[in-house]
């Protein structure tokens, strides 16, 4: 009954760390260490005009956040499936 619970859990940490933009943008100084959150954020500055070049810089930032979920998704229904029994 545990497992679904880590599953979403995991999930979430895993989102919330990815997620993270604060942090590396206070730390990091190096350019060639910025995470795809800070790069994002400092691309909008360089391409004000061209928002389909943030854009596919936002889907490319999506997509480790998609494979997470997919492979954790039966889990993941499994606990809300769980959740909603009395």
């Amino acid at each position: 009954m545990v497992a679904p619970t880590l599953a979403t859990m995991t999930l979430l940490a895993f989102m919330g760390s990815w997620n993270n933009y604060l942090w590396p943008l206070i730390v990091l100084t190096s350019n060639d260490k910025q995470t795809l959150q800070v790069v994002l954020g400092n691309m909008n500055s360089m391409y004000k005009n061209n928002e389909h070049v943030l854009m596919a810089g936002a889907v490319l930032t999506i997509l480790p956040i998609l494979a997470v979920y997919l492979l954790s998704q039966r889990k993941v229904d499994a606990g809300i499936a769980l959740g909603g029994l009395k």
